[in-house]
């Protein structure tokens, strides 16, 4: 298979740093030409799974607009530009939690659309966390922290209690790491 060939972009919509639409003339084939494929470009952002000493998880309940009603998420969001993906969830970590990771287990690099890009995530998994100092997120959202099992986060994943597919997806992914190098100690099954 070949790879498309972006012949011009141009930008149609732009509402930085959330959300940029660009329209592009492609030539997904010799002599086939599509003339307005779009992209929406979603910032990139990094989120955590954050696992204390007692092997329980550190989550964030708190309203999300886009399934509008409050709903279980991890700390997470937007990438600054030049920071690390690492350094970025560090930060949004400290941020909406307090809590610092004694070290960061990268779990991958994601894009949500195969052809529109949306949005690009890094998830990491957090162990040896531990507070030092008070959240301060100075997001809009209000949140509030809840400690709860892996077996209680897996029951909401399979019950549909965890509705936003990024957050779905980090426990998902934090669930397979830790199975594959720590089963002993926390349960994923």
């Amino acid at each position: 298979m070949e790879t498309w060939k972006t012949l011009s972009r141009e930008t149609v919509f732009e509402a930085a740093p959330y959300v940029r639409v660009e329209k592009e003339t492609v030539e997904i084939a010799p002599g086939r030409i599509v003339p307005d494929f779009y992209q929406v470009r979603l910032g990139v952002f990094a989120l955590v799974v954050p696992v204390l000493d007692d092997r329980r998880i550190l989550t964030i309940r708190q309203y999300k607009h886009g399934v509008g009603r409050v709903t279980r998420t991890f700390p997470a969001g937007f990438q600054d530009r030049g920071e690390a993906p690492e350094a970025a969830a560090a930060r949004e970590l400290r941020e909406e939690t307090g809590y610092r990771a004694g070290r960061l287990i990268p779990l991958g690099r994601f894009v949500d659309h195969g052809n529109q890009i949306g949005a690009t995530g890094h998830y990491f998994l957090g162990f040896d966390c531990a507070r030092i100092a008070a959240p301060d997120s100075g997001d809009l959202e209000e949140m509030t922290e809840e400690v709860v099992t892996p077996d209680r986060l897996n029951n909401e994943l399979w019950s549909g209690q965890i509705d936003l597919a990024h957050h779905a997806m980090a426990w998902s992914l934090a669930r397979a790491w830790m199975a594959d190098h720590d089963s002993a100690a926390i349960p994923c099954g």
